[in-house]
């Protein structure tokens, strides 16, 4: 407001007598409360989304129990032989854990709702939606390839998850912290740049991580907090995850 009104007098001054009127505004210090909101707001964040995460892996890492159990026990042997196509095994294993996805997903999708949080729900909330859609349709493969490698089903499933929440979140962590700093070398925003391409290839628990992240921080940014929210469909929000 007094820059819109100091705008006003000087075009008039201008106008009238050819001189400007300058104002100068030195804003009151941060307190030291202040420093303190914005470092809890960060903290909750990160805890957040490293919830996030170890949710997200543990319920993709789930489905490896099944396809190890069903590889040990001959059972996938047993259709091979009776004239089932490998394909139409797959894509029906594919379809049936998509429906069993969506039940514990549709449950983190309730809660988001019934708490009410602001990130999350309102003109967010389909993105959510769209956000927890991709990450099945891509975590699932992603562990189809991986529980090769198993022959027990809870050691497939234990270390799958480690794997999945490592790389999800260290990887945040870590494409973060390069964002944060990148501004100090070239190298730093190199680093950045290249892991922002290479890292939603390596681990889909990253593109939910970073997706959730961005639609907090879209909503409350503790550096910004005059920014103007973004389209939660925006690339920079959870355009690039959900791709």
């Amino acid at each position: 407001m007094p820059t819109t009104v100091n705008a006003f007098t000087s075009s008039m001054a201008k106008a009238w007598v050819g001189r400007e009127i300058e104002a100068v505004n030195h804003p009151l210090p941060i307190l030291a409360s202040e420093f303190i909101v914005k470092a809890y707001q960060f903290v909750y964040k990160f805890i957040f989304i490293c919830c996030m995460t170890m949710a997200a892996a543990s319920l993709s890492a789930s489905f490896a129990m099944f396809l190890v159990q069903e590889r040990t026990n001959k059972s996938k042997q047993v259709q091979m032989v009776s004239g089932v196509h490998k394909g139409v095994f797959w894509l029906s294993h594919f379809l049936w854990d998509l429906v069993v996805y969506t039940l514990p997903a549709s449950g983190m999708l309730l809660c988001f709702v019934l708490y009410r949080e602001p990130e999350f729900t309102g003109r967010n909330f389909p993105a959510v939606v769209l956000l927890f859609i991709a990450y099945g349709c891509s975590s699932l493969p992603c562990i189809y390839v991986l529980h090769w490698f198993f022959e027990e089903p809870f050691k497939a499933f234990l270390r799958l998850w480690t794997v999945c929440f490592l790389s999800g979140y260290i990887l945040f962590l870590v494409d973060w912290i390069f964002n944060m700093i990148s501004f100090l070398s070239r190298t730093c925003r190199y680093i950045h740049r290249v892991g922002s391409w290479v890292y939603p290839f390596v681990s889909p628990q990253f593109n939910i991580a970073k997706g959730m992240y961005n639609l907090q921080l879209n909503q409350n940014d503790p550096l910004d907090p005059l920014a103007v929210p973004k389209s939660p469909y925006d690339l920079d929000v959870t355009g690039w995850p959900i791709i």
